[in-house]
């Protein structure tokens, strides 16, 4: 859905999602591109690495 609505509205679309598999949060942390955080209300949430920001930049820059 995000690919047909960038390519509708003249956007560049770039799949950091599926590079990304394998390295989700339950990996080890020199595997993972996430930081898993557990908030203290029992949320959970997650927000990219070093390690994950640089590797997702990679793909967005040779999309440019």
């Amino acid at each position: 859905m995000l690919a047909t609505e960038a390519a509708a509205n003249g956007a560049t679309f770039v799949d950091t999602f599926t590079p990304s598999i394998g390295h989700d949060a339950c990996k080890p942390t020199n595997v993972r591109w996430v930081n898993p955080i557990i908030a203290t209300n029992g949320g959970i949430s997650a927000h990219s690495d070093p390690a994950g920001e640089a590797e997702m930049a990679l793909f967005v820059e040779a999309d440019l």
